[in-house]
């Protein structure tokens, strides 16, 4: 059928028709245009959050870096620490043995000492007793002499009184030495006597004239050096 052959209402029936698949088509185009702009929107969206969790990762990635770094660092310092320990105890346990060393030794040079000083108190003892002895030994000894050397001092103090001037001026210097001997025996052995009490009988401190003993003891001495001729 020719367009001439149409009717006007047919026309207009079929430009509606015409109008409203135009219409249908640009609504099309215009929801194609949409959704590609949303769907462009989406897809920047979904490009920032994922540059946005690249972003978080990476720090993320650098934070876990950094913390492998300070473990890492942690534990060669924990390292070092167990090392120095060890020397430590190592030095410790040296220390020990050194000590209980040294206590031993300590033990021993008490039992030494305690050994010493018990055999010091023995050799008091037994020197207390040797003098006590001595000291006896003395007294006796010249308690004993004396008795004798009396004799001796008297008949020669006799000799000299009755012969002091029937003989000749020797023989008067013999009997006078020999007197004189006597006599200072005897202050030895009475000296020896005091001398052997002086721990058992204690006796007052009294000052002496050492100028005196001294020339005493010179002119002892002259006599034994210079004894008379025969």
């Amino acid at each position: 059928m020719n367009i001439q052959d149409k009717t006007r209402g047919e026309l207009q029936k079929e430009l509606t028709e015409l109008q409203s698949n135009f219409n249908y088509l640009n609504l099309l185009k215009d929801i194609d245009a949409a959704k590609r702009m949303q769907l462009e929107q989406e897809l920047a969206a979904a490009h920032k959050e994922i540059a946005f969790q690249n972003e978080e990762k990476g720090k993320r990635a650098a934070e876990l870096i950094l913390t492998n770094l300070q473990l890492k660092f942690e534990t060669e310092e924990k390292a070092k620490r167990a090392a120095e320990l060890v020397i430590a105890n190592i030095e410790l346990v040296f220390q020990n043995e050194e000590k209980e060393k040294r206590a031993a030794e300590l033990v021993i040079a008490n039992k030494e000492l305690a050994f010493q000083n018990g055999e010091k108190i023995k050799r008091a003892k037994e020197l207390e007793n040797a003098n006590r002895d001595l000291e006896q030994f003395a007294y006796v000894a010249s308690h004993d002499l004396q008795e004798p050397l009396r004799m001796i001092s008297s008949y020669t103090q006799l000799l000299e009184r009755k012969y002091k001037d029937k003989l000749d001026q020797d023989a008067n210097d013999y009997i006078h030495f020999a007197v004189d001997g006597a006599i200072r025996m005897q202050k030895l052995l009475i000296g020896i006597r005091d001398f052997s009490r002086v721990s058992t009988h204690s006796r007052a401190f009294e000052p002496v004239d050492t100028k005196t003993i001294s020339g005493q003891a010179v002119g002892y001495a002259d006599q034994i050096d210079h004894p008379l001729p025969v």
